[in-house]
């Protein structure tokens, strides 16, 4: 009877950990979000799967994929206003919530939990009331999969918001065969409020060999670099040495360099498992209200 007792504790402190802070009572916890089984029996399916946020006015805080190795190509988690049903098969499309809601967070190549730094995270309520899992299943397989997210969540009230801002230099959409250093690059200028740039995280395909960005500031023109990072390793984000402020006219350079010696063909830029890709995430903070999640290509700008 003891050792029930014993283990009956042990699972509720893995679930919920309340913590005294000053006179502010702190309770910190994770929801999960697990694939429904679903099937993929053919390359390159979409499948997208929403929960609701158990507790308004709360903060998200950290994300963990789990699931077995090679399964997923990528994935991807979304703040939605509302979905339209729960489970679906959802293609390559990057909007996804019904109403509102943006980008979160991004993970591929089995990369490690992420926590976001003390003081940002990501505010629930009436503008994200759901969070929606889109994982690229790349390789057919008839095994159902219940892959998931861990999303840490706090009642601490958090001073700073995040938000990501996506660079997709797609300056051509083909690389040839036979090059050990072909580049794709792309100017973005940031038309926005100031925000606070404190991670980063890039993403290719097979052949991509380096995924690096640079900040021009519009009043000082001094240059820096936000990061560069071989995509072939862990795609997570990483967090920046020092934050960086991004202002309304400064402008963002991202370049991604493949090398194709390897291969016997051109290979186009999309989103299949054979094609290539050329992304690098900005993660930032801004102060209330926070910024909605853009994408820049070609000098043009869209909501994630």
């Amino acid at each position: 009877k003891m050792e029930r007792v014993v283990w009956w504790v042990l699972v509720f402190m893995s679930v919920c950990v309340v913590v005294a802070s000053g006179d502010q009572v702190v309770e910190e916890w994770s929801q999960v979000l697990r694939m429904p089984e679903v099937r993929h029996p053919t390359n390159d399916i979409h499948w997208c799967h929403a929960i609701p946020v158990e507790v308004d006015g709360s903060f998200i805080v950290g994300f963990e994929h789990f699931g077995p190795s090679g399964v997923i190509h990528h994935m991807f988690a979304f703040g939605c206003e509302d979905v339209d049903q729960t489970t679906w098969e959802c293609g390559d499309s990057m909007k996804r919530c019904n109403n509102g809601g943006g980008l979160l967070w991004a993970w591929a190549r089995d990369a490690p939990a992420f926590v976001l730094p003390d003081g940002v995270g990501y505010k629930t309520g009436p503008k994200l009331k759901y969070i929606l899992a889109e994982m690229h299943y790349g390789h057919a397989s008839n095994v159902p999969d219940s892959s998931g997210i861990n999303i840490k969540f706090t009642s601490r009230v958090q001073p700073y918001l995040g938000g990501l801002y996506l660079l997709a230099p797609f300056r051509t959409n083909r690389i040839p065969a036979g090059h050990d250093s072909f580049a794709i690059d792309d100017t973005c200028v940031y038309r926005h409020p100031k925000i606070t740039a404190f991670a980063y995280r890039v993403h290719t395909h097979a052949v991509g060999k380096e995924v690096s960005a640079i900040h021009t500031s519009k009043r000082t023109h001094e240059t820096t670099i936000i990061g560069s990072r071989d995509p072939q390793l862990p795609q997570s984000f990483v967090l920046m040495p020092q934050p960086l402020d991004i202002t309304d006219g400064d402008t963002l350079y991202a370049k991604c360099v493949f090398d194709s010696r390897g291969q016997n063909h051109t290979t186009h830029l999309g989103a299949g498992m054979n094609d290539e890709m050329c992304n690098f995430y900005i993660m930032a903070y801004t102060a209330t209200p926070p910024f909605p999640s853009h994408i820049c290509s070609q000098g043009r700008e869209w909501d994630l």
